[in-house]
């Protein structure tokens, strides 16, 4: 009985067996297909992510690219802004408990903080040329090595001062309390204006409109009413320089020379009056933004810079087709005066 039975078990069970295996393999498939592919499914997911990250970090920021930054701040060289940040924590005596106290302290702090970055501002590729001792009236070995506000204010009582008055006229866009009772105040000021005023040299003048005396020939009259048609369909109104992948670092008062030393753009150009206001160049982040900027108005010459040249990379070098394609035009005194030139960085 035992041996049949046995038997019976020997038989029946392969065959459930087979009977099993049958029934359930479309779905046994199906589990083991999904249980191969997870792995590649689930790295397949994070390596997504993680190339849709890395090409998120590889794009500029365009805001950034017109900033530089310093410990406790950051000049916009787009829009003019200096910000700096200051702190201040409570201490034991009652009388610094005081909010007001405490705000005060803070804001002195930032005020020294944007006092230090308005002296680190770069200036201009000037600072090593002979020519700068006429400027100044410095001895030149001081403009060796220097590139900055700071490596001449020292010897300007005015400038100092000056700097020291704007530094604490700045005002205070953002304060806020930390965990541990401090306030942190952010301040700001602007490269235009009563800065440029102050650190431009002497010699960005002002240059008076140039009138041009018309003949008392009717047909020269007529003639010059023609070329004057002609010129305002040609008229170029500003000029923008595109110094991308140069390692151009800006300045408040960049030069830019052909490849023969001739000086294209500077002071001799410059009339103080729109200096001061809007600065002697603008600074673009892209291309689009130069093109669609107003400074530069509705139809600009378009170069690209050679190289740079100068203090620190400070002054820019353009081919010499592209200087005698700006000189052969007369609008380029007119934009010129008005300071109507950006650079676009990278």
């Amino acid at each position: 009985m035992c041996v049949n039975i046995w038997q019976v078990m020997m038989i029946y069970v392969p065959v459930c067996k087979l009977k099993f295996i049958t029934i359930k393999f479309p779905l046994l498939s199906v589990f083991l297909f999904l249980l191969i592919m997870a792995p590649s499914v689930n790295a397949g997911v994070p390596t997504i992510l993680k190339t849709d990250l890395k090409a998120d970090q590889k794009k500029p920021d365009n805001k950034s690219l017109c900033i530089t930054k310093f410990t406790h701040g950051s000049v916009n060289w787009k829009t003019g802004e200096v910000k700096a940040s200051g702190r201040a924590c409570p201490s034991d005596r009652k009388k610094t408990d005081s909010s007001d106290y405490i705000l005060s302290a803070a804001k002195a702090d930032a005020s020294n903080n944007i006092r230090a970055i308005l002296k680190k501002i770069g200036f201009t590729a000037l600072a090593n040329r002979p020519d700068y001792k006429t400027f100044h009236k410095i001895d030149h070995e001081i403009w060796i090595s220097g590139k900055k506000i700071s490596d001449y204010a020292s010897f300007h009582d005015t400038i100092m001062a000056g700097i020291e008055t704007i530094a604490s006229n700045a005002k205070i866009t953002e304060q806020h309390y930390t965990s541990d009772r401090a306030m942190e105040v952010t301040i700001e000021t602007s490269i235009f204006g009563g800065f440029l005023q102050l650190v431009l040299p002497d010699s960005i003048r002002e240059i008076p409109e140039i009138k041009f005396i018309d003949t008392k020939n009717n047909n020269n009259n007529i003639k010059n009413a023609q070329i004057k048609i002609h010129k305002k369909q040609t008229q170029f109104t500003g000029l923008i320089i595109d110094v991308k992948g140069l390692g151009f670092h800006p300045v408040i008062y960049p030069v830019v020379s052909s490849e023969q030393g001739e000086k294209i753009y500077s002071s001799m150009f410059i009339s103080r009056e729109y200096a001061v206001q809007r600065g002697v160049c603008g600074y673009a982040c892209t291309m689009e933004e130069a093109v669609n900027s107003k400074r530069t108005g509705i139809n600009p010459i378009i170069i690209k810079g050679l190289r740079t040249g100068g203090a620190h990379s400070s002054s820019i070098i353009i081919s010499r087709s592209d200087a005698e394609k700006i000189e052969s035009t007369a609008d380029h005194y007119r934009f010129m005066k008005q300071c109507r030139v950006t650079i676009v960085l990278d």
